[in-house]
């Protein structure tokens, strides 16, 4: 994988209501950061308000079906994650 990603999307999981979840995100995040220090990455989150405190990414607001600006992210990603 080349180093010089632009953009990480992660669809995460529901990782504000469940611990366990909220540490693999934390450690995946981490993980990322350590490998692409350049790259941007998004995350989405039902509480982004609360979540953009936790993590160390760009937090957008998720819904039931994917917003607009989530699309223009995914369409821009150069690697999408789907969990997290």
């Amino acid at each position: 994988m080349s180093k010089n990603l632009q953009l990480i999307y992660v669809l995460c999981g529901n990782a504000a209501y469940n611990r366990g979840d909220r540490g693999n995100l934390l450690t995946q995040l981490r993980l990322l950061h350590e490998a692409f220090p350049k790259t941007q990455i998004i995350i989405d989150s039902y509480r982004p308000e609360v979540d953009r405190h936790w993590y160390n990414a760009t937090v957008l607001k998720r819904g039931i079906l994917l917003t607009w600006e989530q699309w223009r992210y995914l369409k821009r990603a150069d690697v999408v994650i789907w969990g997290g």
